[in-house]
């Protein structure tokens, strides 16, 4: 590993500590280390750094990248970008897993907009919008998947044997937990820690089979 780009991961994870209000002492505490060498790892002026073990568990205490800890926010932006965003609903509309459905919404809209003089003013209206929003069903339907009469007929046999709930309940009692506990964190009513913690028992509470 290049010192510069030490510099850049210990100028990243001090960013961490001062905009999420977290102590040496408490990050010391979530990697096993001790106060006076998590202080080490930070300073620039020493030559010693975080083992890749305690970077990843930096990592997943304050839920960032590696590439987003070490400066590579070119891969982060990626990761995260319209495109990348995009492709992932695209594939999930295309498997019938997600769906969606429009909703109106009334919503505060301000627009910059110049006098006769050339100078910037703002434009203020209340207005309805409509957005497309995205829902994972709870219940699958035969014409969603059914590519011909033969298997329509089949899966609405099915439908009716076995009724037709399918797995994206438990991602939806995921989101009513999380959008919980959400507002919470955003007004600081739950801090960094005990929201890190909470969000990882629910995602761990998610059957991957």
């Amino acid at each position: 590993m290049q010192k510069f780009d030490i510099d850049i991961l210990k100028r990243n994870i001090n960013s961490l500590l001062k905009n999420k209000g977290v102590t040496q002492q408490q990050l010391a505490d979530v990697l096993g280390m001790s106060q006076s060498n998590v202080s080490k790892a930070l300073s620039e002026k020493e030559k010693k750094c975080f083992t890749v073990e305690q970077i990843f568990g930096i990592a997943d205490y304050f839920g960032v990248t590696i590439d987003w800890l070490m400066g590579f926010e070119t891969a982060q932006k990626m990761a995260t970008g319209p495109r990348a965003i995009a492709a992932f609903i695209a594939t999930l509309l295309e498997s019938g897993t997600l769906k969606s459905t429009p909703v109106k919404i009334d919503e505060e809209v301000y627009r910059v907009v110049y006098n006769s003089h050339g100078f910037p003013d703002s434009a203020h209206k209340k207005q309805e919008v409509t957005y497309n929003a995205l829902y994972f069903p709870n219940y699958w339907y035969p014409n969603d998947t059914a590519k011909d009469e033969y298997e329509m007929e089949e899966l609405v046999q099915e439908m009716f044997q076995c009724g037709n709930e399918n797995r994206n309940s438990i991602l939806n009692s995921f989101l009513e937990k999380y959008l919980a506990i959400l507002p919470l964190y955003r007004t600081k009513q739950l801090s960094e820690e005990p929201y890190r913690v909470v969000l990882k028992d629910y995602l761990e509470q998610l059957d991957e089979t």
